[in-house]
């Protein structure tokens, strides 16, 4: 699986137990593919018979899987709970209504992609639910890179600050398909805002030429007005 994945590949992978035995959670055993490039740990070998609920804004938004339900194979008995380790390239779809993680999809900028469920779908929802599950699934995996994409990275920080200037950094990803620049601009902010190079020697307001997948390292500085008083914050 690590080869394929390392290569492209393109993984749709369901199954309870998976996570018990491939990422170390048994103690017997340890499937570096897991980690790596699924981008989650098992946390619980038992997550129990609650339903799977897709997450909202994701691939499975307004689905909902009963384990063991009507028309399933009703063969799942110690479904595992996940824990997501990388919210950079992977996010959670899907969780139980009682407690834990239950799907992931997870890809490694413009080679591989996969999508993960800590249950097995066969004993999952009703045939209906499935197929849409699939659908969704499936549609994605077989998506095409877009031309033009970027990500920032950390979406959100916060910074404390006795002094009359913060500044902190974030990382800008292309991932596009191609070699591209971005033109960088802040909005937003009721204290005056700057965006800087990395070492903060140079103000910009363009990215590099960045290949797909390269990353620049963005500075950005925030002047504290000498009216503002203690306990305020800016977003």
């Amino acid at each position: 699986i690590s080869g394929y994945l390392a290569l492209g590949g393109k993984l749709l992978l369901t199954g309870q137990d998976v996570g018990f035995w491939d990422s170390g959670l048994s103690a017997l055993g340890y499937s570096k593919y897991y980690r790596r490039f699924l981008k989650v740990e098992a946390v619980e070998d038992d997550a129990g018979r609650a339903d799977v609920v897709g997450v909202e804004n994701d691939l499975f938004q307004g689905l909902s899987l009963s384990i063991n339900g009507p028309d399933s194979a009703r063969n799942q008995t110690r479904p595992d709970a996940i824990s997501l380790l990388d919210p950079r390239d992977a996010a959670i779809l899907a969780r139980y209504a009682d407690d834990g993680d239950s799907a992931v999809r997870a890809s490694g900028c413009q080679a591989y992609c996969a999508v993960y469920l800590a249950a097995g779908l066969e004993g999952m929802g009703d045939s209906g639910s499935r197929a849409e599950l699939l659908d969704r699934a499936i549609t994605w995996l077989g998506s095409p890179q877009p031309a033009v994409s970027l990500d920032l990275y950390p979406l959100h920080q916060e910074t404390v600050s006795r002094d009359s200037v913060i500044t902190y950094t974030l990382q800008l990803r292309n991932l596009g398909s191609s070699r591209d620049r971005f033109t960088l601009e802040l909005s937003g902010s009721d204290w005056p805002a700057s965006i800087w190079n990395a070492s903060f020697a140079q103000q910009i307001v363009q990215s590099m030429d960045l290949a797909p997948c390269q990353t620049q390292t963005l500075g950005i500085r925030l002047a504290v007005p000498s009216s503002v008083s203690w306990n305020t914050s800016n977003f």
